[in-house]
């Protein structure tokens, strides 16, 4: 058998998701003939996708409702931009957010600020979980409110909550499918945190496990493999980024040679394609991709060899058994 040996880059990058790759054979076309097999023997891809992208997972926003006055309350809509975010990575952009709506408090003697909403990871039972604190209906001892005023933005002063009425805030959170949505990255389901307005401070444990990575696996296929075996039939290879930093390349070398059978034709090209692991084509931001791949032609057989029905071969001589006239 003859063996090919290909290599894809990124000059080989189709399409916006970085994370298809084209090779163009030479002269146009390449003729695979039966028993031919491909396998992946390396790919050096870069850990590039976020794990939080409204327009790729809808999972960059959720709601918080904020008490104020005789029992009035206000949403806030919170939407974190396209990033690859940690649990605490998400409560340091929360913590931003209540600096920018006024909505916290300084202490006096450590400099550091109160904060009403905390998103921290709990360990101990393999969640996250969310803690609440009581709007105060006055400034607490030892602590200064924001120059603007507490509360204060959009031009108005909404204040502190009245006597009777310090509620902590709720999180409203309406996207969750399983796979994508903020509740599926921090583990809760759709629904609202405390269920019912609470005057106390409120512990809630997400309910959900936590996906906080929607990319765990990567899928490759390729349009020319023919694999039997596996639903899609195109499937080449597989492999994790776990152990992998963001920002690092994925480094894949299989242990030994994972063959696959092709399809049998001339083609022109064939394509790579990453997916994850519901076969959802990966939204990478880097294409400095390499992989390399091994092509094992099967024998091209004589015509001798090849099998013919009873009644080709019939026709073939067809015309010299007709009686001569």
């Amino acid at each position: 058998m003859s063996k090919f040996t290909l290599v894809l880059n990124n000059t080989n990058t189709i399409g916006n998701n970085n994370s298809q790759f084209r090779y163009n054979f030479i002269n146009g076309g390449f003729t695979v003939p039966p028993e031919s097999e491909i396998c992946v023997t390396q790919a050096v891809v870069p850990f590039s996708w976020f794990n939080c992208s409204q327009p790729v997972y809808n999972n960059a926003t959720f709601t918080y409702t904020w008490y104020y006055g005789s029992g009035l309350s206000r949403n806030y809509t919170v939407v974190f931009p396209p990033g690859n975010y940690t649990v605490a990575d998400f409560n340091y952009y929360l913590e931003q957010y209540f600096i920018s709506q006024n909505q916290y408090f300084t202490n006096a003697s450590t400099g550091l600020n109160l904060y009403f909403i905390s998103l921290v990871t709990n360990q101990t039972y393999y969640a996250n979980q969310i803690i609440f604190s009581p709007i105060p209906s006055s400034l607490p001892t030892g602590y200064s409110e924001p120059p603007a005023g507490f509360n204060y933005n959009n031009s108005t002063a909404y204040g502190y909550c009245n006597v009777g009425f310090t509620y902590t805030p709720r999180i409203i959170i309406s996207s969750y499918t399983g796979v994508y949505g903020f509740g599926s990255l921090i583990g809760f389901l759709s629904g609202t945190y405390p269920s019912t307005p609470q005057l106390v401070s409120n512990n809630s444990l997400g309910n959900t496990i936590p996906n906080i990575n929607p990319v765990s696996s990567i899928i490759m296929t390729c349009d020319i493999v023919k694999n039997s075996c596996t639903t899609p039939n195109n499937i080449i290879d597989s492999f994790s980024p776990a152990n992998t930093i963001f920002g690092y390349n994925i480094n894949y070398s299989s242990n030994f040679e994972k063959y696959v059978s092709l399809d049998t034709g001339t083609f022109s090209s064939l394509t790579i394609t990453l997916l994850s692991q519901t076969f959802t084509p990966i939204v990478a931001n880097d294409n400095n991709i390499m992989i390399q791949l091994t092509i094992k032609l099967g024998k091209f057989k004589p015509l001798s060899y090849r099998n013919f029905k009873i009644n080709e071969v019939i026709s073939l001589f067809k015309d010299e058994t007709k009686p001569q006239e």
